[in-house]
């Protein structure tokens, strides 16, 4: 069965063992190399393209791509030197890209985002599931009736 090359419009007989493993496109190694590569289509060009569908993963590695890896926490209420049970923390290890309250994954913008360390973004993401459960009726918590956070203003 012979074959039309994509890349140099060479024609050429693919071996039986590529066509199984789903190749046997191109006539060569080096029009491989230099064929069109579907990767290299960005955005809403790629055909991978899932816009408002896109997962959890992808809107994190979107934002890294966007904005670079985190680096400080906005949070000002955020002390180091901090105690803890065995120990005294001297500076967070980790830092985070954290959604602020109201927004959606899906609206893809960079001012929907802030930076955190990764305790600041516990708390954070653990009182509005608190608050969620409360208005539920799920859950009752003294803690909601504290103080107003750093978060709790953004």
């Amino acid at each position: 069965m012979e074959k039309e090359c994509p890349n140099c419009k060479k024609k050429f007989i693919p071996k039986r063992y590529n066509i199984a493993r789903g190749g046997g496109r191109y006539c060569s190694a080096e029009c491989y190399r230099n064929g069109p590569k579907v990767a290299t289509r960005k955005g809403k060009d790629s055909p991978f393209w899932k816009g408002d569908k896109a997962g959890y993963g992808s809107v994190h590695d979107w934002i890294k791509s966007q904005l670079g890896s985190a680096t400080k926490c906005e949070n000002p209420e955020c002390v180091y030197p901090r105690p803890t049970r065995n120990k005294t923390l001297t500076k967070p290890k980790v830092f985070d890209w954290a959604l602020k309250k109201g927004r959606k994954y899906t609206d893809r913008q960079v001012d929907s985002f802030i930076q955190l360390c990764r305790s600041c973004h516990q708390r954070y993401d653990f009182q509005e599931r608190l608050r969620e459960r409360n208005k539920k009726g799920i859950f009752k918590s003294n803690k909601l009736r504290r103080k107003p956070r750093f978060w709790d203003r953004i």
